[in-house]
């Protein structure tokens, strides 16, 4: 497994939020992805209750470019690079409404065991 922690400003309400995203095996596609971050407020400016998850999938990895949940068929996704080391992501948040959502969020490596 490995997980990757970085922080989201994507709106005059949601500022350095912290995010996390684990991937099952190492990054490969068709990884089991799991993003779990909680906005302190939404998008009115009323406190949140609790943190908001999401499960998917690599979709693609290819040449250094990473997409998850990127069949488009989910309501976010993201989409970015990996580092050459495969230590950094660098990713875009995207809105099916909206676009483009936030980013770009630096994501660091925080844990690394791909026997997991």
């Amino acid at each position: 497994m490995r997980t990757y922690v970085g922080t989201l400003t994507a709106s005059v309400t949601i500022k350095e939020e912290t995010c996390s995203i684990s991937f099952n095996g190492g990054l490969r596609t068709g990884a089991t992805a799991v993003l779990v971050t909680s906005w302190t407020n939404d998008q009115y400016g009323k406190p949140n209750r609790g943190p908001f998850v999401l499960f998917g999938t690599i979709t693609e990895l290819e040449d250094g470019k990473i997409s998850i949940f990127g069949d488009k068929s989910n309501y976010y996704w993201w989409q970015g690079t990996v580092s050459e080391n495969g230590n950094k992501l660098t990713l875009e948040m995207w809105a099916a409404r909206t676009g483009r959502y936030g980013g770009p969020i630096e994501y660091r490596l925080e844990f690394d065991d791909d026997s997991i």
